[in-house]
């Protein structure tokens, strides 16, 4: 995908799961034969003033972003990402190891990779950005 994408990136997008089949094949219909899945009469700001920012749903876009991080964190750790975590006594690091009974630098270096891996899907590539997505490792 490159088309639409933030800051034109080019990206490879992994099927997961059925429900991401699922949404494709809807997605499909809705765009048929068009470039976009905003009706050609429409402009991008007024689809952004209505559908985009709909009231009738919580759902937000850059939502689902965090959503969607926090739970390839999940998927790459195998722990929940740390913001997520309330009620940790030790910062990030010591306390991911803990949890899953690795090194302290097993721990640092599975939570930097999985925090690279997401941030390059979500078009950003500094793993500062993601911490707002996943949370920090204080």
């Amino acid at each position: 995908m490159e088309s639409g994408t933030k800051g034109g990136q080019r990206r490879e997008i992994e099927i997961r799961n059925d429900i991401q089949i699922e949404v494709l094949r809807r997605a499909a219909e809705i765009q048929q034969n068009a470039r976009s899945m905003i009706p050609e009469e429409r402009t991008y700001k007024s689809f952004n003033k209505s559908e985009y920012r709909s009231k009738d749903t919580d759902l937000r876009f850059h939502g689902e972003r965090h959503a969607y991080a926090q739970e390839r964190y999940r998927e790459l750790v195998g722990h929940e990402a740390p913001i997520k975590i309330q009620d940790r006594e030790d910062a990030w690091i010591p306390y991911l190891s803990k949890q899953l009974e690795i090194s302290l630098q097993e721990a640092r270096d599975l939570d930097y990779q999985a925090r690279m891996q997401i941030s390059q899907e979500l078009g950003h590539h500094r793993e500062d950005v993601v911490a707002a997505y996943l949370g920090g490792k204080g």
